[in-house]
């Protein structure tokens, strides 16, 4: 059984056909220029139409809060023209297909817990570092949505206090993306959004781009670290397409123990999660998109 698995980004939407055991068959990427919900109805559409004999189901991992008893989208930056509409009901009648919606960091998590890094964890978490951060947790093994779906939301968390009012105190403006940007254009590269020159700048030491690294990741580990003094988690999964750097994860654990040894008392009392990179990087929405239909 294949299974339709899209996955809406801030940037680009990609979408996949796996089968039901996370194998990934094919997988293709085009820029997100769905800006209303017309242009998101046929592009979905067609997308159902072009593999229709080929499908049991389609998954869809987006960006927001979603509503999975009801199917429906509550808040999205990325698809605000979507909150409070029928069309997934709607075309789940019409192709006489089940339709199912999460949220990114939700799916990137269930593909993780199914397949990957966070199987057989009982108590385990995911952040996931792309345009923003997302997150997942996972106690006694079950996925925690929350009463109002938002549970393990890290874009709200406080990070800094002495900020204006608003977005610049939280995680919001957490991006890998914008980091990404901004080394790039003090470096005057040509590409502002390669990754790859980046991180050989940071690796070698580079002086801006080491200290955007640094603070980027500084930030992050105080995530995790507010997570597990509340959670006493046994595994925290970074995902995204920056997890594949091994900086990265070294990093972050080396914050995570520079706020544990921070007094005496911390030291004794908070044990410290494993940190890992995501099995399944950049595809881990794709395919956690399709789990809940394998349920």
């Amino acid at each position: 059984m294949n299974l339709l698995a899209v996955d809406i980004g801030g940037t680009f939407v990609k979408y996949a056909l796996i089968s039901d055991s996370g194998e990934m068959i094919q997988k293709w990427k085009i820029r997100n220029e769905l800006k209303d919900e017309a242009s998101f109805l046929q592009f979905l559409t067609q997308l159902i139409i072009k593999y229709q004999e080929q499908i049991a189901g389609v998954g869809l991992s987006l960006a927001g809060v979603v509503n999975v008893q009801r199917q429906e989208i509550i808040s999205s930056a990325i698809l605000p023209f979507l909150e409070g509409s029928q069309l997934f009901v709607d075309l789940e009648r019409q192709f006489k297909l089940p339709i199912v919606l999460e949220n990114d960091g939700n799916c990137a998590a269930l593909a993780e817990q199914k397949f990957g890094s966070l199987k057989q964890v009982e108590d385990g978490a995911m952040l996931v570092l792309g345009t923003g951060v997302g997150g997942a947790l996972f106690l006694d093994h079950q996925l925690v949505h929350g009463t109002h779906f938002v549970a393990a939301e890290p874009s709200f968390m406080i990070l800094n206090e002495s900020a204006p009012t608003g977005r610049k105190q939280t995680a919001a403006n957490l991006s890998v993306t914008e980091m990404v940007k901004r080394i790039s254009q003090h470096l005057k590269l040509t590409d502002e959004n390669d990754g790859v020159a980046v991180f050989q700048e940071i690796a070698q030491g580079e002086p801006f781009a080491t200290q955007e690294f640094n603070a980027f990741c500084h930030l992050v580990a105080a995530i995790m670290f507010n997570l597990q003094t509340m959670l006493d988690l046994e595994r925290i999964v970074i995902g995204g397409g920056i997890s594949q750097q091994p900086l990265l994860i070294e990093k972050l654990v080396t914050d995570l123990r520079t706020y544990q040894q921070a007094d005496e008392l911390t030291q004794r009392t908070l044990k410290l999660p494993e940190v890992t990179a995501a099995h399944f990087y950049n595809d881990a929405n794709l395919i956690g998109a399709i789990v809940p239909l394998l349920k």
